[in-house]
């Protein structure tokens, strides 16, 4: 029988790195990042720059309803990371008894970018 994961670890944060950097391999993703509230980078796979300011900026994309200020947040973001579109990104969270998590992928289609947020999320319920 062959090994489906290549990456194996006892800790979850390095887990969750794995897990990023299979989906994003295997999805053809940009980017994934998992992050909590304070917006510090727990697990991600993609370029160093793009991870940090996705993590940062997940937990407010999530939580602001107003369209005009969600809009100024991409603006922000696509002077710093190319093609970084609202309709490129998809983005949920998980609440865990330890803490919320969200998740931010970035890919070219909707497929790609959903398959991707299913399964860190389900890797999220599984690992935390």
């Amino acid at each position: 029988m062959t090994e489906r994961r290549i990456s194996r670890s006892n800790k979850p944060e390095e887990a969750l790195h794995f897990l990023c950097e299979a989906v994003a391999r295997d999805c053809g993703l940009n980017s994934v990042i998992v992050t909590q509230n304070s917006g510090l980078l727990v697990a991600g796979a993609g370029k160093e720059r793009e991870r940090h300011l996705l993590a940062a900026f997940t937990p407010l994309l999530s939580k602001t309803e107003d369209l005009p200020a969600r809009l100024r947040m991409f603006e922000f973001l696509s002077n710093h990371i190319q093609n970084a579109q609202p309709e490129k990104f998809a983005m949920q969270s998980s609440n865990r008894e330890i803490a919320t998590y969200f998740v931010a992928v970035r890919g070219e289609t909707f497929a790609e970018r959903e398959l991707g947020l299913h399964r860190v999320l389900s890797g999220i319920e599984r690992i935390m």
